[in-house]
């Protein structure tokens, strides 16, 4: 089977036009002041701004303390609705400290713009929300976008006297939102000019850069969850807490104790959440936290590590061979829609644990790292490489090496369009008629796999030269010491996680710093939009200029010579145990990243497969317990505090009482599995994956006191998937006939929305709904190829039938509406029957048989 093969490059700006970085303060990591505010809005598509309550406060005893609580509204709010607000605020005094204002102020947006932001920007303030990219885009009165592909927030504006001409005022400032992915932004404010330039001086006073903190990105980094206002508030224990009111967008006395409940609810998670931040001695404040790998970063410049990029020279073509070698984990499905028994098996800590074992410490801390050509040596190790030397933690720090293939029937990760339509990653049997860039691991992967030599053209190694001076050392969380001259980040970090399980939220927290500190960081690149920029490419050995409209620009901590051991050694892992499984005449069910559903029962049986195809055998526990036990010798941690092997049996293995449990596994295709336990009658849903339907909007809320991570219609919609499969009796869940939706938020201007016009609906940072349409059920007057519907936000589902959808394709924004039956002019969307229906035939698209190899074109 032929295919174009896709791998990534390393790309470098040619004539880069010079861009001022935003200016961050960072005299102080939390300021003596903090404005912190939440708006309300219309339920209709444009989810203007009606009114909201702002607090602004001082920091005494660590805490912000309220000196003034306000209301503002829309400039145009209806006079009775201002009138109610006004009414309000004369009847209710003000919740501030002894010394602050009693009175509650009212302001209209223009002037809380003017009056309340304006001066917290002078002063340096905290600007806070609860997802400011909503909040902030309510108050602005336009928008652009901004040079690094985000939103560019215009909040004043003013009338040419002479011509009539409604411009921006470029004498306030704007608010650049760029948002990183769902969960968090980088935000930022211009440094406008406060007033005109003298005629005699030439001199401009300049609006320092604003300090914006979202709470719901603090907590992400922090804790590495995504949480609502409402479970952050739980988990907190804060004062206050969300009321349980459902929003109208009508301006009512229900409705503005609800705005006043939220903003005094932030204030309390404000406090929380600094409180926790400042455990850590770190120097960045907590609105430079984006995710838990700003706080692993922040780790890191405080022993004083120096940045990868400053150890290397001219690494350009080098960086090019790593990046050709970098793919991601390796996922895929060996039974496809069959039940079997599995003892589902992981690598402890994977990433981390590669680090350790391939003494990336010494590569991170080096003086300099270079790369000198190593062919014959690395042809005489890959000569002598056996499975047993795989398992001698001596040898691993010899994988640090990359080489040229010529892939013959070899097996290596391969980016292709495996089904027609989109590109992905598989571990494949691979032919190609001109060489490919691959990391060492992979290459031994591959020997263990076909046991075969690959033909190696060239190869270079990864060789840390002396220890960088200056080394430091901190203290994690301010519990745990750390010293970069003594310890392996890698390693100390997983080793004091358990020595510090007596302490639940450190032990927990030990878990995030290690994962988000051994992996992302190194392959760190942040697109940003450009006009046909002039760009040069490096992939391989090879290099060409070209132009592009977006450019990826390194993070501080880019290493993909790190980064590509990193994922490649965990796919050694894995095929180590594949190695395993097939010697002693196994099978997996799926393996995933750092796991494995081995098949396996109490003891060994042969089970029978469908369509006439060979059975195949089911390890004894007690086997697959031997093979977890080789990888005993790989553990590179203390063993006083971590024995045994790095490979573990899963605790799902176990029953809440401690007890063995046969589970059995069904898979769909890679990433689509689900495992459970059986009864005669009836399974009971143990680990659904969510992967192909947790992007859709959930049809059901999960019930009160719900204890798993992964919502409760997964587990539902796998129930009734496997327990058709197995002919037991299932009850369709009452949600199957709801649309199928997916909640959208206009957090980047998008080139799909330009036959838009510009509007209300497209403010940015809106909520929307995505109504997804069945294959047939297009109006007539739709090309299928050139539609996407979109509706406004409503998480009131038994209304999503009655939605009045525009096509973002269509200039004319007709409206049309959604129907359960074809009429022609109707759109009927999927329901999520028909969504499961079609998910459970999901074809595995990437193929690894020997009859079937994959050739490079």
């Amino acid at each position: 089977m032929s295919h174009d093969i896709y791998v990534r490059a390393h790309t470098i700006q040619l004539e880069q036009a010079s861009r001022k970085r935003p200016a961050f303060i960072a005299d102080q990591k939390c300021p003596d002041y903090a404005l912190v505010f939440d708006c309300e809005s219309l339920v209709t598509p444009d989810q203007t701004l009606t009114f909201g309550f702002w607090r602004f406060g001082q920091r005494r005893n660590g805490r912000y303390v309220p000196l003034e609580e306000g209301i503002l509204h829309d400039d145009g709010l209806r006079a009775n609705e201002i009138n109610l607000l006004h009414e309000y605020a004369r009847k209710y005094k003000a919740e501030t400290a002894g010394d602050g204002c009693s009175r509650i102020r009212v302001y209209s947006r223009s002037k809380f713009v003017t009056e309340v932001l304006g001066f917290a920007i002078q002063a340096g303030a905290f600007i806070v929300c609860f997802n400011s990219g909503f909040d902030l885009s309510r108050i602005a009165v336009d928008w652009e976008t901004a040079e690094n592909g985000g939103w560019s927030l215009i909040f004043s504006k003013w009338r040419n006297p002479r011509t009539g001409e409604v411009k921006p005022n470029k004498y306030f400032p704007r608010i650049v939102v760029k948002a990183l992915n769902s969960k968090t932004s980088i935000i930022h404010s211009t440094r406008a000019p406060m007033s005109e330039r003298g005629r005699k001086t030439k001199k401009v006073k300049l609006w320092p850069s604003g300090r914006f903190l979202d709470v719901r990105s603090v907590l992400w980094g922090l804790r590495n969850k995504s949480y609502s206002l409402r479970t952050a508030a739980e988990e907190f224990k804060t004062q206050h807490r969300k009321l349980d009111h459902k929003p109208t967008g009508k301006v009512t006395i229900p409705e503005i104790r609800y705005a006043r409940e939220d903003v005094a609810c932030t204030v309390d998670l404000l406090n929380a959440v600094i409180h926790e931040f400042e455990l850590h001695p770190i120097p960045i404040g907590p609105d430079r936290v984006f995710s838990p790998a700003s706080v692993a970063k922040a780790y890191l410049e405080q022993l004083n590590i120096g940045y990868p990029s400053k150890k290397v020279a001219h690494a350009y073509v080098q960086y090019g061979i790593f990046m050709q070698s970098y793919y991601g984990g390796r996922a895929e499905c060996r039974i496809r829609n069959w039940e079997v028994p599995v003892l589902l098996v992981d690598f402890m800590s994977q990433y981390p644990t590669v680090n350790e074992l391939l003494n990336n410490w010494s590569v991170l801390t080096a003086r300099r790292v270079t790369f000198p050509d190593a062919t014959a040596e690395v042809r005489h190790f890959l000569s002598q490489i056996t499975l047993e030397r795989c398992f001698d933690p001596e040898v691993w720090a010899q994988f640090r090496f990359f080489a040229l293939v010529e892939p013959d029937d070899d097996i290596f990760p391969v980016r292709t369009v495996y089904n027609g339509a989109t590109q992905n990653i598989g571990v494949n049997y691979l032919t190609s008629r001109g060489p490919l860039w691959f990391a060492g691991p992979d290459i031994i992967a591959s020997i263990l796999l076909t046991g075969k030599v690959p033909r190696i053209r060239k190869a270079i190694r990864v060789v840390p030269e002396g220890t960088q001076t200056g080394l430091g050392s901190t203290n994690l969380r301010g519990m745990v010491a750390i010293d970069a001259r003594k310890h392996s980040f890698f390693k100390h970090v997983i080793e004091q996680r358990a020595a510090n399980e007596s302490e639940p939220a450190l032990h927990y927290w030990l878990k995030i710093l290690a994962n988000s500190g051994s992996y992302g960081l190194f392959v760190e690149l942040n697109p940003n939009e450009s006009d046909n920029a002039k760009v040069k490419v490096f992939a391989g050995e090879e290099s060409f200029e070209t132009t592009s409209d977006v450019i990826e620009q390194p993070g501080k901590w880019f290493a993909p010579h790190i980064g590509s051991l990193i994922t490649a050694g965990g796919r050694l892992l894995l095929a180590m145990l594949e190695r395993c499984i097939r010697d002693a005449g196994g099978i997996y069910l799926f393996c995933d990243t750092d796991s494995a559903a081995i098949v396996s029962t109490e003891h060994r049986r042969r089970i029978e497969m469908p369509d006439g195809a060979e059975p195949i055998t089911a390890l004894s526990r007690h086997e697959v317990e031997e093979i977890v036990q080789r990888f005993e010798s790989l553990n590179p941690y203390n063993r006083d505090l971590i024995p045994g092997s790095i490979l573990k049996i899963h605790k799902l293995n176990w029953d809440e009482n401690k007890r063995p449990r046969q589970l059995y596994g069904y898979g769909i295709a890679a990433k689509r599995y689900a495992l459970y336990t059986k009864t005669d009658n009836d399974i009971e849903i143990v680990e659904p994956k969510a992967h192909g339907l947790g992007y859709f909007y959930p049809p059901k809320d999960s019930a009160e006191g719900w204890k798993h991570e992964t919502p409760e219609w997964i587990f539902e919609a796998w129930d009734w998937i496997i327990s058709g499969v197995l002919g037991l009796k299932r009850k369709q869940p009452p949600w199957f006939v709801r649309p199928v939706m997916m909640k959208l938020t206009l957090s980047t201007p998008h080139h799909a929305f330009r036959n838009i016009a510009k509007g209300p609906l497209t403010r940015p940072n809106n909520f929307m709904m995505m109504p997804q349409i069945s294959r047939f059920g297009y109006p007539q007057d739709v090309d299928p190829n050139k539609c996407t519907f979109i509706t406004s936000f409503s998480s009131d589902r038994d209304q999503w039938m009655n939605s009045k959808c525009i096509n973002i394709h269509d200039p004319q924004s007709r409206i049309y509406e959604l129907a359960n039956e074809y009429d022609g002019r109707k759109a009927v969307p999927k329901s999520f029957f028909m969504l499961l229906e079609s998910y459970q035939n999901h074809p595995e698209a990437r193929p690894l048989a020997k009859n079937d190899p994959l050739v490079l074109a």
